[in-house]
């Protein structure tokens, strides 16, 4: 699976911005680099879910899954 994502991840050109610290330059800016399949899961990891209880008047019960909108790099991982 790793090698898998890491191959849809250089296919599809993904890129992320690495702040990596160098005492030599300074508070320089960030570089792109190829986005990893760690970086990859650990973002979509941060897509959250959670299950609504709801109780009808004929004493059955509903669950409705609701799924946050991805946002930042997660969105980006999911753009086609």
């Amino acid at each position: 699976m790793w090698k898998t994502l890491d191959h849809l991840a250089k296919r599809a050109d993904l890129m992320t911005l690495i702040h990596k610290p160098d005492p030599r330059r300074g508070a320089a800016a960030a570089k792109p680099r190829p986005m990893t399949p760690e970086v990859i899961l650990r973002e979509l990891s941060r897509i959250q879910m959670g299950d609504i209880h709801l109780q009808t008047a004929d004493n059955r019960q509903l669950v409705l899954r609701r799924v946050a909108r991805p946002e930042g790099e997660a969105q980006h991982i999911l753009t086609p």
